[in-house]
């Protein structure tokens, strides 16, 4: 009992690791289904047709409905929330209904289509669950999300508050009892903003290069691996690269049967071609561009404009607070001691300014200059030198037009 309890166990995984194409038994297998297919679609009845998409539907969804755990749900529960539990055989189920819809509508080469598609879906979605691609998916849109809201809070929202501050502090006059310490204050501002700045900065470039990195390694490289070997899986079967070998060990089955196969592997290939070699892209992109420039037209129209309105309407409002404040403030300091200290702080500002100019500023320019005379130079000297001496070197001595001219006319006194 217990060896073939084992033997079927074995037989359990060899049979999920080819379902699941993880198996060199794989290719034969998707090779027997693809066979089974289209010897149903071109030498069965429409009947039987009918008949087996009917068949297979009502097999998926009894064997998920009837058959499957339903994990402590009720019956009426685990079948309403059937259709959303597996998106490739949801919609395996659909593409075999209308495939005998449009069978019985006489479209057969639609029928055709979609009930290769359902085959399709329903072969990808063992692959598909193996993998455990919806959790993936929705990992890299977690993560996507909380960068998206960090880098938001941190770019938008915590410079907002800052400037919220600032203008409250300033519209307030939170500083006008503390004068005395202005020049302190602006001094601990001037390093509080300068440490800012480098913070931001060095954060600024960390993150872009942890979002670099995230996007190489957890995306880019796992998608690259997996579309190489999903192109070497299917350039082996499809594009027949173990053909000798068979060839060698079945000789010539008959012409109609090559016929047969040639037509099935020219279908093949020729999808294969369609989706490999992106001819889709182009349709999709140009899709999605339109989708694209109307929610950016209705997003302009709808959210853009309105707060644009809005935004300038409080800067109005803001600098005519402003407007008062300083004028309140003037008042207040003209006869003060502020206005001597204020006078004082601009002379300082100045010549701060003037050292910061003279310091970087204009050797800057100086070695702007410098650089613009050395290529201008260049540019004299290996360019236009050349060029000139080539175009002088070829000019003619002489019209050769004004010798024939005066040779015809001493022809014709004659």
């Amino acid at each position: 009992m217990e060896t073939i309890r084992t033997i079927g166990r074995a037989a359990h995984d060899f049979g999920r690791s080819v379902v699941e194409w993880r198996s060199p038994a794989s290719g034969l297998y998707l090779m027997a289904v693809n066979s089974a297919f289209w010897a149903l679609a071109v030498y069965g009845d429409p009947l039987l047709q009918c008949r087996c998409l009917i068949t297979l539907a009502a097999g998926i969804v009894g064997w998920d409905v009837l058959l499957s755990p339903s994990r402590d749900r009720s019956t009426l529960l685990h079948f309403v929330l059937w259709p959303i539990a597996s998106f490739w055989r949801t919609a395996g189920v659909c593409l075999s209904l209308y495939g005998v819809h449009e069978i019985r509508a006489e479209q057969l080469d639609m029928a055709w289509k979609v009930a290769y598609s359902s085959l399709g879906c329903l072969l990808v979605n063992p692959v598909w669950q193996h993998h455990q691609v919806n959790e993936k998916i929705c990992r890299v849109t977690n993560a996507g999300y909380e960068k998206t809201k960090r880098g938001v809070d941190y770019a938008i929202i915590q410079p907002l508050l800052t400037v919220y501050r600032a203008i409250k502090y300033v519209v307030l006059l939170e500083f006008v009892p503390r004068y005395v310490l202005i020049f302190d204050l602006c001094s601990a501002l001037i390093a509080y903003v300068k440490r800012k700045l480098i913070a931001a900065r060095e954060a600024i470039y960390v993150k872009g290069r942890a979002v670099r990195d995230w996007w190489r390694g957890w995306i880019m490289l796992p998608i690259k691996d997996k579309f190489f070997s999903v192109g070497r899986f299917f350039r082996y079967w499809l594009c027949a690269e173990w053909w000798p070998i068979v060839r060698e060990a079945l000789g010539r089955w008959g012409m109609r049967v090559k016929e047969r196969c040639k037509r099935i592997f020219n279908y093949i290939c020729f999808w294969t071609v369609y989706v490999v070699c992106g001819h889709w892209v182009k349709p999709c992109a140009r899709y999605l561009r339109d989708r694209l420039m109307e929610l950016g037209a209705y997003l302009h129209r709808v959210l853009w404009t309105p707060f644009k309105i809005w935004l300038l309407a409080q800067l109005h409002t803001v600098a005519d607070l402003l407007k008062r404040a300083a004028k309140l403030l003037a008042l207040a300091i003209r006869d003060s001691v502020l206005w001597p200290i204020g006078i004082l702080l601009a002379d300082l500002l100045y010549q701060l300014g003037k050292m910061f100019y003279d310091a970087a500023i204009h050797p800057l320019i100086m070695m702007l200059y410098d650089k613009y005379k050395i290529v201008e130079n260049y540019a004299l000297i290996y360019v236009l030198g050349p060029a000139c001496e080539k175009i002088v070197n070829n000019i003619p001595e002489k019209n050769p037009l004004c010798g024939e001219r005066s040779r015809r006319q001493s022809i014709n006194k004659d």
